[in-house]
Order: structure tokens, then C-alpha cells, then sequence
């Protein structure tokens, strides 16, 4: 994984993620951020609130993928997501369509439902 470390510290590990422009050109498409992906977005400096506090320490959880089969990624995010608590069903049903998740059917109700909005 180019540019993206793992540090150990008192039993925790951490992903020391791309900071500067030529680190993330470098890396990009060695990993794909499979769950939590809108907790990292958020920290972006495009979406930041004016009075995100920068000097605190902010922990959260995800899962990244490095060199995994679209299988192993489906597999993984079904397995992460079984026991979570409902969240609105569109947004389910755009995640589960990015993942190549959707029966026929399916596609056809997202796309109905996507046109009446």
C-alpha cells in the first residue's frame, strides 16, 4: 500500500492515511474504503464546519480494502452492515447498487424511485 502506513501504539493500530497531493496521486486505487466512507468524507476540507476543532482527537471506524475481490468486498460489507440499525432505505439501496448488489428488480425500483424525487 503506497503512502499509507500502520503504526502501532500501546496495543492500537492506526492508518496514517495520504496527506499531500503527490502521496494521494501515488495511492490512488490501492485501497477502497468499503464502510464509513461518508465518517472520512466528512473530514475533508471541502466539507469541514468552521468550527471543527482540529487540534482534538478524533477516533472512528472503518473498513479499508486493499486488493480484495469484488466478492470478499460484498462479503465484507454484508457481514459489517447485517447487525446495523436502519437507515433510510435509499441510501441503502445506492450503496447496495454501487456494490453490484441489486437483483434486476431491484435496479428498476431504485431507478423509479430515484426518477419520482
Amino acid at each position: 500500500m503506497a503512502n499509507i502506513k500502520i503504526i502501532k501504539e500501546n496495543q492500537e493500530y492506526f492508518i496514517l492515511l495520504p496527506e499531500t497531493a503527490e502521496e494521494i496521486a501515488s495511492s490512488k486505487g490501492n485501497v477502497q474504503i468499503l464502510d464509513g466512507q461518508h465518517r472520512l468524507i466528512s473530514f475533508d476540507a471541502d466539507q469541514i464546519n468552521e468550527n471543527f476543532k482540529s487540534h482534538e482527537l478524533y477516533q472512528m471506524g472503518y473498513v479499508i480494502c486493499n486488493d480484495f475481490t469484488q466478492d470478499e468486498r460484498t462479503e465484507i460489507f454484508i457481514f459489517s452492515n447485517e447487525k446495523q440499525k436502519t437507515v433510510d432505505k435509499n441510501v441503502l439501496r445506492q450503496l447496495m447498487r454501487w456494490l453490484h448488489l441489486l437483483s434486476n428488480d431491484e435496479e428498476d425500483l431504485y431507478d423509479l424511485v430515484v426518477k419520482i424525487k
